[in-house]
């Protein structure tokens, strides 16, 4: 069905392409790389497409082409000619139209540094690392420290510690310690977590975040990183005194917030 669906839009888009894809072996590696290579063609992939396909391939719900624009530094011309460009692997759905990939499966394929190509395997000349992405938006949001957080947008204050999790694990040395740095210290501040709490309203996301930063401490190798690790463990165990009441759930329900006392729930899985 995969299969099927995307070999349709492509045909849609390009229906020269019916030829070259008559000779294709079965699966969707071959079409996703003949698909992109003819969408590509004279212009840059690295410049012009791969900043589209990486946000997208890392983001943790559909983007608008506003969020695209800010995240990736292209202009908003270059923005609406490559989604349309790359239709067949983007559907889009709401007011203003926000943006995702049709199928997991097209994040797979950037995902692959070697791809199947008959009975060899390749380079993946679109391979994608999304440890890069996840700091291209984590960084957008971080540059102005402190202060910024009462104007970051709802996707800032949920994603930001997670897309900076991601970006880090995937890092070494110096580079992975200033982003658990970035990391513990944006997910143990007071201001930020009582505006995540009021703004986001997910107690259950927060306490991830909490314990995802005093992972990604226990990985830096830095001479500086038991500071880390420390300030990560003490504000979860300060969290956990503080959220993990049995009473606040009943508290919760008593006042008609059920869909909160649910998701208070989860703290105790």
């Amino acid at each position: 069905f995969q299969y099927v669906t995307f070999l349709m839009n492509h045909l849609q888009s390009h229906p020269a392409a019916s030829d070259a894809i008559e000779g294709l072996p079965p699966g969707l590696e071959p079409l996703y790389r003949e698909s992109l290579a003819r969408t590509v063609a004279a212009r840059e992939w690295e410049r012009d497409y791969a900043p589209v396909m990486g946000l997208l391939s890392v983001s943790r719900e559909s983007l608008t082409s506003a969020q695209l624009l800010k995240f990736s530094g292209l202009k908003e011309r270059e923005i609406s000619a490559r989604l349309a460009e790359l239709q067949p692997f983007i559907e889009q759905s709401g007011a203003p139209p926000e943006h995702r990939f049709f199928h997991q499966s097209v994040v797979d394929y950037l995902r692959l540094p070697q791809i199947s190509r008959g009975a060899t395997r390749i380079a993946n000349e679109f391979y994608l690392p999304p440890a890069e992405w996840h700091e291209r938006i984590a960084r957008f949001y971080l540059p102005g420290g402190p202060s910024t957080w009462t104007r970051w947008d709802p996707y800032g204050l949920r994603y930001t510690a997670s897309h900076l999790a991601e970006a880090a694990r995937a890092e070494h040395g110096d580079n992975r310690h200033d982003l658990v740095t970035r990391l513990v210290e944006l997910v143990t501040a007071p201001q930020y977590r009582a505006r995540h709490k009021r703004d986001v309203a997910d107690i259950p996301r927060l306490q991830r975040d909490l314990r995802e930063s005093l992972s990604c401490a226990a990985l830096d190798e830095h001479p500086g990183a038991v500071v880390n690790l420390i300030t990560a463990a003490l504000a979860l165990a300060a969290f956990r005194e503080e959220e993990l009441r049995p009473e606040s759930v009943f508290e919760l329900a008593e006042k008609g917030e059920l869909e909160q006392a649910a998701r208070r729930l989860e703290l105790f899985e």
